[in-house]
């Protein structure tokens, strides 16, 4: 007889008249990324959904055909991806919509179903480098459903060139020394990075040192949370994690250049050695963070101009959000769903979204709202960033009711007064 072979996503034994009947077209534009699934079953099954409507799938996260990235989401993890957040495009939600999808037939709305936290860091995208290891070696691209799934041959060298780290110290009492090859290009060649503050044998740090050392560096680890016998080593740059300068670093006699681990991710990221005081997050807090008064706050960023680097800042200033302990309003989040509207650009934000915040009564404030409640360690006022509304509205002060103009024009005049974001406080009586 016949040989009867199902199409994918088609039970076992069903005939072709089931099969067809079962296939819909409702996600037929859609380029599902199942990257973020679990390997084995779960991936397997929400492939077999995805062409059951219609959709293609892909394990390659740098494809730009991509609509949507699946997840079993998990509301208060931050999750590092590879795939570009384009936030009038790509959705990151959860596996729960494409099963919705296939039991009613039909296109669910993406908003109706959780929508996983992200953040675009692909040098930390754990899913990608276990893709990535898995095609070591093999000389044919691998596949996931009708869309093919290819991994750029730059990140395989990269993992050739983080074979060649070579252990120095393996001691329990010394720091581990982790040196790249001395053919090894990088941002980082040349100079000693030391880790300090995470705990004897911490897997984050490990996998810092190695990053460190893929571009080119040497990576000095392994000196636990006081990180004192880092003091016997030369270092360039000291990267601390955590809340404020390593202990050890008021007793040094020279002083260490300080930075942070967002700092040298933000270099691999962009390939370049980035200047340390070129954003706050790349620099030790000098106090405890998250900050209590930001646990409410949900930041939604806008207003970035239309270049280049807008997704970088988008970036920063969302790991800035984080770090203050508040959290990221993506572009799926009802405007309800927000406290705070931040714009990095005043003059470009949208008019009608900013009639839509003031009606809700919510803080439009300029981006140095953030920066300041990090330099301050503590939640700033927000009237002091307010950003206008209406032409009726300028940023420039008003005098306040009854005070007097004449006064107010003249008796400061070319007179110039420092006062510190400190020294006010959060206290809205001193604003």
């Amino acid at each position: 007889g016949d040989l009867e072979v199902p199409l994918p996503g088609a039970p076992s034994g069903g005939s072709l008249a089931d099969v067809e009947a079962k296939c819909g077209t409702s996600l037929l534009s859609c380029v599902i990324c199942l990257l973020y699934l679990e390997p084995g079953k779960a991936r397997e099954s929400a492939k077999a959904l995805a062409w059951q409507c219609g959709a293609n799938t892909t394990l390659e996260p740098t494809d730009k055909a991509i609509t949507h990235v699946l997840f079993k989401v998990l509301p208060s993890i931050v999750i590092h991806v590879s795939v570009p957040i384009d936030e009038d495009r790509v959705s990151f939600l959860d596996i729960s919509w494409l099963e919705a999808c296939a039991s009613t037939g039909k296109r669910a709305r993406e908003s109706g179903h959780p929508q996983q936290r992200v953040h675009y860091n692909p040098t930390c995208d754990a899913s990608y480098a276990a893709a990535t290891a898995k095609l070591k070696g093999s000389t044919s691209k691998q596949s996931l459903g009708r869309r093919p799934s290819t991994i750029p041959d730059e990140i395989c060298a990269v993992k050739h060139q983080t074979e060649a780290l070579t252990p120095i110290a393996d001691e329990e009492s010394s720091p581990h020394v982790l040196k790249a090859s001395p053919t090894s290009p990088g941002i980082f060649n040349g100079l000693v990075l030391g880790l300090a503050g995470w705990p004897l044998g911490h897997e984050e740090e490990k996998k810092l040192a190695t990053l460190i050392c893929g571009k080119g560096g040497t990576a000095i680890f392994g000196g636990g949370l006081t990180s004192k016998p880092l003091l016997s080593c030369k270092m360039d740059v000291c990267v601390c994690v955590g809340n404020g300068p390593p202990q050890f670093v008021g007793s040094t006699e020279q002083p260490i250049a300080l930075a942070t681990p967002h700092w040298v991710q933000a270099c691999i990221a962009e390939n370049v050695l980035l200047p340390r005081s070129d954003f706050p997050l790349f620099q030790p807090s000098k106090g405890l963070l998250p900050i209590p008064a930001m646990s409410a706050c949900s930041v939604r960023i806008t207003a970035l101009d239309a270049t280049r680097d807008s997704k970088k800042q988008r970036s920063r200033f969302e790991d800035l959000v984080l770090v203050l302990g508040a959290k990221v309003a993506q572009g799926t989040s009802k405007i309800s769903e927000m406290t705070h509207v931040v714009c990095v650009v005043p003059e470009l934000l949208d008019a009608a979204f900013a009639e839509k915040a003031r009606k809700r009564q919510l803080p439009v404030v300029k981006a140095q709202w953030l920066l300041d409640c990090f330099s301050m360690n503590a939640r700033a006022p927000e009237e002091r960033y307010a950003v206008s509304h209406g032409p009726e509205s300028k940023d420039a002060p008003t005098s306040a009711p009854g005070s007097s103009p004449s006064f107010a024009a003249t008796v400061l005049v070319n007179t110039q007064i420092l006062i510190s974001p400190s020294a006010l406080g959060s206290q809205p009586k001193l604003v």
